[in-house]
């Protein structure tokens, strides 16, 4: 595979990572930290849509969106799960949490790398699905649902890393 130039799909993904390390920037002020997670969520949505609609989906396009979406959600819901209670004296409760949520998008992540490349060999033009819950709907889930959780929003973490992780079949939208 050969790097020849950038795509409008390629914009919308490092737009997702952009976002993403905003939500990161700004995680002490955690409803502005979700919104970048909800623009990167979009963002992520758009370059999908703009790679298969428009016959532009290759390997580098894949690579780079995993990329965005580690940044986009896994490490910014995680650093926003842990954010609030860095001072706390179980902050390590609250680390640890984010590191298994960090963990399981990263896992699940790579295996749908896997699942999608192998997908396209076997059945060409025919849509994907998604084995787990999404990347982006956990990482939604998390930092939406984290303030009416509060100091137990590890639980909810652990919960979505665990379903990130689940082999059930989610038929693709788009």
């Amino acid at each position: 595979m050969q790097f020849d130039r950038l795509h409008r799909k390629d914009f919308a993904t490092l737009g997702c990572a952009v976002f993403g390390f905003l939500a990161l920037v700004f995680a002490a002020s955690h409803w502005i930290a979700s919104l970048f997670v909800a623009v990167a969520a979009v963002l992520d949505a758009l370059d999908g849509h703009l790679a298969r609609g428009r016959g532009k989906a290759n390997d580098f396009g894949r690579e780079l969106d995993s990329l965005a979406d580690a940044v986009a959600f896994g490490a910014a819901p995680a650093f926003i799960l842990f954010w609030p209670f860095r001072d706390s004296a179980i902050a390590w409760f609250y680390a640890a949490s984010a590191v298994v949520f960090l963990s399981a998008c990263l896992i699940r992540l790579a295996r749908f790398n896997l699942y999608a490349a192998e997908h396209h060999k076997t059945r060409p033009g025919e849509k994907s699905v998604y084995y787990g819950l999404p990347a982006p709907a956990a990482a939604l889930l998390l930092v939406f649902l984290a303030p009416a959780f509060g100091i137990f929003v590890p639980a909810l973490a652990l919960v979505l890393g665990g379903l990130m992780l689940a082999g059930f079949e989610i038929q693709k939208p788009f």
